[in-house]
């Protein structure tokens, strides 16, 4: 159950110690699984699972100036931070050993003379080396979460063979929610539905998509959010066929279809991806009909969920890309991003991710402690000089699977079009 953002001393809310923990607890269970002594974790949302903290934005990803060292035996994280950043880390992770970070961001190779990749690349593989070493470990294996070619052969030359097998055990440590990762995940969701508020409020003749998008980014920062990656509006033709573009200058008329998606509003690094549908007026029957399909194939396909189901299972429920007019053969890739699915938690995309594409012929199966974010998308048909390919309407639900079948993270109204009274 949700309570307040802020930590109070009088009520049991998110613990984050506890949650640090048990996700340090989890990475080291797969790492074990998996037969690694320690983890090289470049990506940022796995440094921060492990305990690292947050990058700033422009480094999430694998972006060189920070990264990683587990030892899983121990559960202990090395991190590396960038220099400027490095004095305050210690502060602030107390929990983590802190170290300087040897840049090794990849355009170095082409933007600095020849000679400057190679030799940061030399210095990060000796700094890993001596940090195995002081921890008793040969390093004749490391894991490592990222395919990055240069640093893998960097490593090499200097006596580590590093695992892919890395990204698998850190996939499966974070696709199963702790308590306390799951409630991130629902404070996340209510920032998301004061969003919709105010985008309800705002829509009328004249307003602009990037206008509902100034709406919404300032709306989730005042709201707790502690990262709002710009939302995706789109209106009237934009609409078709899912988001054409990430927003623009369109101005919002009488009957037009608004799609409203609210993917990465962060909360203490969770994620949201949380579409609705609103409308301009008063919806048509085609609007209401293409919404009714959309919401249909959006619960058929959450009815699907419990533990022990698959991927398959959900998918199935879903029309094939030759049922929606999309290809003359069975081609599934030609409807990727309509009907889809998705893990979700310190990433927008995490394991599980389902599509026919693959679903049918590789399910994944589904275990308790999973969240999953589920959206599907449906045409009006209705075609004018104005909309020359008609307009679509947009759902989706963020979903945690519990012991007995699951729940609906999302609480803003789904049962029809949210409508903006002219």
């Amino acid at each position: 159950m949700s309570f307040g953002k802020i930590a109070v001393d009088w009520e049991e809310r998110i613990n984050m110690d506890r949650m640090r923990r048990e996700r340090i607890e989890k990475a080291k269970m797969a790492c074990k699984k998996y037969g690694l002594e320690a983890a090289l974790l470049l990506h940022n949302d796995n440094v921060r699972y492990v305990g690292g903290g947050d990058g700033v934005h422009m480094w999430h990803g694998v972006s060189g100036y920070r990264y990683a060292l587990f030892i899983a035996g121990e559960g202990k994280t090395i991190l590396y931070e960038a220099g400027m950043r490095k004095n305050y880390m210690e502060q602030a992770l107390p929990w983590c050993k802190v170290e300087y970070a040897i840049p090794i961001m990849p355009y170095l190779a082409i933007s600095t003379p020849e000679g400057v990749y190679e030799r940061q690349l030399e210095k990060f593989a000796n700094q890993i080396k001596a940090s195995l070493k002081e921890h008793g470990l040969s390093g004749e294996v490391l894991g490592i979460d990222s395919n990055v070619p240069a640093v893998i052969n960097a490593l090499k030359r200097v006596g580590i063979e590093t695992s892919l097998k890395c990204s698998k055990a850190m996939m499966e440590a974070r696709k199963i929610k702790t308590r306390d990762e799951v409630e991130c995940l629902r404070m996340a969701a209510s920032i998301a539905e004061a969003i919709f508020s105010k985008i309800k409020e705002a829509i009328k003749p004249g307003t602009t998509e990037m206008e509902l998008r100034a709406i919404a980014t300032y709306t989730a920062y005042m709201a707790g959010a502690d990262w709002a990656s710009a939302p995706d509006i789109n209106s009237g033709p934009h609409t078709s066929q899912g988001m054409a573009i990430q927003c623009s200058d369109r101005a919002i008329r009488p009957g037009d279809l608004i799609a409203v998606a609210l993917c990465n509003i962060s909360y203490n690094g969770y994620k949201t991806c949380y579409y609705r549908t609103f409308s301009c007026g008063r919806p048509t029957q085609a609007q209401k009909d293409a919404y009714q399909k959309a919401l249909d194939l959006l619960y058929s396909a959450i009815k699907a969920i419990k533990p022990g189901a698959t991927t398959k299972d959900i998918a199935e429920r879903w029309p094939s890309a030759e049922e929606m007019g999309l290809a003359k053969r069975p081609n599934e890739d030609a409807a990727v991003l309509m009907q889809w699915g998705h893990g979700i938690g310190l990433a927008l995309y995490e394991t599980p991710v389902i599509s026919r594409i693959w679903s049918l012929g590789f399910p994944d199966r589904l275990e308790p402690g999973m969240t999953l974010a589920l959206e599907t998308l449906w045409p009006t048909e209705e075609r004018s000089y104005e909309y020359p390919y008609g307009q679509a309407v947009r759902i989706e639900e963020m979903l945690h699977v519990t012991e007995t079948g699951v729940e609906v993270l999302s609480k803003w109204p789904v049962d029809e079009i949210t409508v903006c009274e002219i």
